[in-house]
Parts: structure tokens; C-alpha cells; sequence
């Protein structure tokens, strides 16, 4: 995003490893992971964040781990961003020559919401309760799903804040309800792959030689 960054990909390449040294110099055991890139924006991901990638192959990968923000469109949901994770997944992938040293960090998806008005015209969108909890729990099976090693919800606020369509302060009982419910669920346990009945998508874990399934 240029409100963020507007250098090249090779300079971002290079503040990266710089930060690598001087971070891991300090503090060894810090993780230090890559500049972000926006999954709504796929331009972006595919102009920038392609040649980033590459950049950071020919330094060596000075990071522990790809990070990326993945809010869809205002008009879409969680269906929108597993397929935007897997398009970025599909740039790493050309980027880096499909290097299993680049596939095997860890990504973290540091920061998920809906409704967030845009791309362009595309206006924001509020969810009621029911949406909200369900659009919360798929996220997080969804993360599963995709190997995404830390999903970050944003955000707990003190009150309602416009800017998000799905809101997480005391009183959102339902989305909050769902968060620590399927943090329960998921916490510990092992994914084993997914399959669909009909219209409803059956994901399977094993959690402390039990197995389970969420649909």
C-alpha cells in the first residue's frame, strides 16, 4: 500500500534483512517475519509482493516467516479470502521457484476483518450476530485449512468502531463467543483434511485422541 511503503520491492528486500541483523543481534530468539502484503488487492500482491518475494530468495530469506492481511472486498466473506490466500500462496510460489525453503515458513495472517468499505466504490458492509459468528468461526477453520501457522482478529475495541463490519467489544457477546469457542476447538488439535456433504463443508481433527468435526 503507498500510504505505507513506496519504494521499490528490492529496497523493501533490503530494510528487511536489515532489520533481520539488528533484531536478531539483540534478541535471537524474536521472530522476524516479512513485510505485509494486502490479499484484496491482488495487483498489489502480484506486482509487489511477487518481486518482494523473489528479493528476499536472493538474500537468503532474512525472516522466519511471510505475513500477509487478508480482508476481502466490503461486499464478500470468508469463502473471498481462502480464495485470495490461495492466489498469494500461488505468487509465492512462482516468485521464489516454488523453493521449499521459502514454502516452509511460517505465515501468519496478521490482520482479518469484513465489510471494510472498498476496493474502490465497493461500500462497507455491517454483519448482524448470526453473520458475525459464523463469518469468526470459518476464519479460523479456514486458517487450518490453508497452513496459516497465526490468524490475529482485528480488533478488540473499547466500543463500536466504523471501520469494521464485524464488531468485538464487551457486549458483541455472539462474535466473542465465537472466537473463544473456536480457539477451543482448535487449540491442540490436528487437521486431517476436509470434504463436502452436500452444501456443507466438513472439516476433521483429532484433539487429545479424540476426533471431531466442523461443518
Amino acid at each position: 500500500l503507498k500510504t505505507f511503503w513506496t519504494g521499490t520491492a528490492d529496497q523493501m528486500a533490503d530494510l528487511t534483512t536489515a532489520a533481520y541483523k539488528a533484531i536478531k543481534s539483540i534478541s535471537p530468539g524474536t521472530a522476524v517475519i516479512a513485510a505485509s502484503s494486502t490479499t484484496r488487492l491482488f495487483g498489489s500482491v502480484k506486482n509487489f509482493f511477487g518481486p518482494y518475494a523473489a528479493a528476499v530468495k536472493k538474500q537468503g530469506y532474512p525472516i522466519d516467516g511471510w505475513t500477509i492481511h487478508t480482508y476481502p472486498a466490503g461486499n464478500q466473506g470468508p469463502a473471498d479470502r481462502y480464495q485470495k490466500i490461495l492466489e498469494w500462496q500461488g505468487v509465492l510460489k512462482n516468485a521464489t521457484d516454488n523453493d521449499p525453503a521459502a514454502m516452509a515458513k511460517q505465515v501468519w495472517d496478521t490482520e482479518i476483518n469484513y465489510g471494510l468499505a472498498g476496493p474502490g466504490a465497493i461500500p462497507k458492509t455491517d454483519f448482524d450476530a448470526n453473520g458475525s459468528s459464523q463469518y469468526v468461526a470459518r476464519t479460523f477453520v479456514d486458517s487450518q485449512r490453508l497452513g496459516i501457522d497465526a490468524t490475529f482478529w482485528y480488533m478488540w475495541t473499547a466500543s463500536s468502531f466504523s471501520l469494521l463490519g464485524i464488531q468485538m467489544f464487551t457486549g458483541t457477546t455472539p462474535s466473542i463467543t465465537a472466537y473463544n469457542t473456536t480457539r477451543s476447538w482448535l487449540v491442540g488439535a490436528t487437521f486431517k483434511g476436509c470434504d463436502t456433504d452436500g452444501n456443507v463443508l466438513k472439516c476433521f481433527f483429532t484433539k487429545n485422541g479424540e476426533a471431531f468435526f466442523l461443518g
